[in-house]
Parts: C-alpha cells; sequence; structure tokens
C-alpha cells in the first residue's frame, strides 16, 4: 500500500518497518524477518519505476523486544518491592502494638487470670514476629541462592504430630492425621521439614473457617509424601500458575507477608522434591509434597 501511495504522489518514502517470509536458499523453509524499506521513485524516459532498498533489522527487533522485556520486568519488580515493604511494616508493626500495649498494661494488672491471659497474647505475637524474620533472612538466603540443609534422622510422625498440636487452637476447624499404623523414621532436615510443614498448615488454617483439614503422609524406602488438604475457599485457576510466587496472597486483606508458600517451593526444591497444589473454588485445595529420602520403621511400634 505504501509503495502504491509512492506511485501515485510520485515520490519516495524511508525506513518503513515491516514483517516479511524470505524462502531460505535451498528451498526447503520460510524465515520470518523484519526489514526496514525504503523507497527511491525514479522517471527514466517516461517508464516510472521505485527502487527499493530493504534492510534486514531482525536482531535488532529482537534486541527491542528483549530489552522491553526487561523493561516491564524491571517496573513489576520495583512496584513488587515497593508493595513488599509496605505489607511488611504493616504485618510487623501489628504483632509489636500487641507487644507493646499489653506489656504495658501487665504492670497495672493484679488479677492472675487477665495476666496470665494477656501474656498469652505476648507470647503468641512475639511467635509471629518471629516468624516474619525468620521468613525474610530465608528469603535473603533464597536470593542468594543458597540454604542451609542439615540432614539427620527423625521421627516424622512424631514431627508432624507435634506441629497439629501447635496449629489444633487457632481456630475451630479440626485438623485430622492420616498415615502408616507403624511411626517411622526419615532421614532429611527435620526443621526445614517442620517449617514446611507449618507454612502449609498455617494456609490452610488462614482460608479455612468450616470442615476440617487433612494431613497425610506415606513413607517408603525412597520418598516422603505429604499432602495438607482443606475444605476452605478454594483456589482460583488464574491464580493457581503462579500460588508460589514471591508475595502472591489470595486475599490481599489476609494476615502475611506471601512469602510462605514461595519458601515452600525453595525448601522442597533444594531437597530435589516436587510441590504441587491441587483446588476447586468453593470446595478446598490440596498442597502436595514429594520428597526423596531413606526411611525405616521403628522397631516396637
Amino acid at each position: 500500500h505504501t509503495i502504491e501511495n509512492a506511485f501515485c504522489h510520485k515520490k519516495g518514502f524511508h525506513k518503513l518497518e515491516a514483517s516479511m517470509r524470505l524462502l531460505s536458499s535451498d528451498h526447503q523453509q520460510i524465515i520470518p524477518c523484519d526489514v526496514s524499506v525504503s523507497g527511491t521513485y525514479l522517471n527514466n524516459e517516461g517508464h516510472e519505476q521505485m527502487l527499493l532498498t530493504v534492510y534486514d533489522i531482525t536482531e535488532l527487533k529482537n534486541m527491542q523486544r528483549l530489552l522491553n522485556i526487561e523493561k516491564e520486568n524491571a517496573v513489576s519488580a520495583e512496584k513488587l518491592k515497593s508493595a513488599f515493604i509496605a505489607n511488611m511494616s504493616h504485618e510487623i508493626r501489628t504483632p509489636l502494638n500487641a507487644i507493646v500495649g499489653f506489656s504495658s498494661i501487665l504492670t497495672h494488672i493484679e488479677s492472675e487470670d487477665e495476666r496470665e491471659e494477656y501474656n498469652k497474647i505476648i507470647q503468641r505475637n512475639n511467635k509471629l514476629l518471629l516468624k516474619l524474620v525468620d521468613d525474610m533472612l530465608d528469603v535473603s538466603k533464597i536470593e542468594a541462592g543458597h540454604i542451609d540443609l542439615c540432614y539427620k534422622w527423625f521421627n516424622i510422625s512424631k514431627a508432624i504430630a507435634e506441629s497439629v498440636e501447635e496449629w489444633k487452637d487457632k481456630n475451630e476447624v479440626k485438623v485430622r492425621i492420616n498415615g502408616p499404623k507403624r511411626e517411622c523414621l526419615v532421614e532429611l532436615d527435620e526443621r526445614r521439614v517442620r517449617q514446611l510443614l507449618d507454612n502449609l498448615l498455617s494456609n490452610a488454617i488462614k482460608y479455612t473457617t468450616k470442615g476440617y483439614i487433612d494431613i497425610t503422609y506415606e513413607v517408603n524406602k525412597q520418598e516422603l509424601k505429604l499432602s495438607v488438604t482443606d475444605t476452605g475457599c478454594g483456589i482460583p485457576k488464574n491464580k493457581l500458575s503462579t500460588i508460589f510466587d514471591r508475595f502472591e496472597k489470595l486475599n490481599s486483606f489476609a494476615q502475611g507477608t506471601g512469602l510462605g508458600l514461595s519458601i515452600c517451593k525453595s525448601i522442597v526444591e533444594s531437597m530435589g522434591g516436587i510441590i504441587g497444589v491441587d483446588s476447586e473454588v468453593g470446595v478446598g485445595s490440596k498442597f502436595w509434597v514429594s520428597l526423596p529420602c531413606c526411611s525405616q520403621l521403628i522397631e516396637g511400634y
């Protein structure tokens, strides 16, 4: 169309960018490319001609596309950083306010029952604050490409039972354990496995207001399979692909930094395992983990 207009107006054109498809020299394939075309109108003794100059700018256009993607990523990263700092400020301030407020009240309380209740609130917020700091330290280690792992034998049945015991009073939803009849030992990083389980339980409890939460595990000589299933709100399909991304939160108003599932993914992958999720809105979610490990049944059980 541009060439036709150039003939009609008897003038040339300059640096028209277009996409073309070229036939390879062996005539076996069609190669897409980007070109810049300039045209010079010629009238040679009544014969109108257009001299075309074509430059292959495919590499330049590819470079521009890459730069645009990098620019978009940089802008997105900056927005995430700003949102994260704002969110962290809010998350840290909440337990700090509780600790400072109830600590000052304690000095004026004479009732032992009230004193004990306020002490529990302070301890609960201490743990919450420590978890926030631990999450931040873990993110720093992940950024540096290094997660500390200390493999040793431990009782996985006992570790799961203790984690459930710690979380059972967080709300009215019942947490159930389904596992082997005999207790067993596994060779893994116990601290990281407990952290993984705590994050999955915390996430399930946060979004489950009725029904139950099931922790299911099975062990063979080469693998520990663990899953946490809830009857919560479920995850929309468009969120499933990003649920393990850093700072991703299903509900922006819910408490939390959006780091828990991202840290879970990093822990699992550092151990050579895989993590995934199956979910349906209004039905619930199932987060599952598979970790390669050695194991053995405990004698006497």
